[in-house]
């Protein structure tokens, strides 16, 4: 009986990949899980909270708002419906009222307006800035 050379290069590839591949596993290490390892910048952003909750009341820092404080989210919230801003004319609509530079709400004024935001100033001095998306 004789054998083609075409039929053992057809039944070659196929066994010399499969000895490949016994051969990977047998030497390559098993594996391992993995684990993630938090950076260590996550820990200092985890006491945040807890550092903030003792702050000293008697000397506020005017510009730092701090979200973490009890105090901090007794204000109304700021919702900016419009912004209509021309040459000679400038107003806003915040929380439903209608509202030019220098108007007052209780607990903040408006300071100015831009095209996409406005900046408003609360009484203890800090500032904020909300940007609108224009359509």
């Amino acid at each position: 009986m004789k054998i083609d050379k075409s039929m053992i290069t057809l039944f070659a590839s196929p066994v010399i990949a499969i000895g490949v591949c016994i051969a990977i596993y047998v030497l390559v290490p098993q594996r391992t899980d993995f684990e993630i390892e938090q950076p260590e910048f996550l820990n200092y952003v985890d006491q945040l909270s807890l550092y903030s909750s003792h702050i000293d009341e008697t000397r506020p820092d005017p510009y730092i708002k701090d979200v973490f404080h009890k105090h901090a989210l007794e204000t109304e919230p700021v919702v900016v419906s419009l912004i209509v801003k021309s040459p000679n004319r400038s107003y806003s609509i915040i929380n439903g009222k209608k509202m030019a530079v220098g108007d007052r709400s209780c607990s903040f004024r408006l300071s100015a307006i831009h095209k996409d935001s406005i900046t408003i100033t609360y009484a203890n001095g800090s500032k904020e800035t909300f940007h609108v998306k224009p359509y």
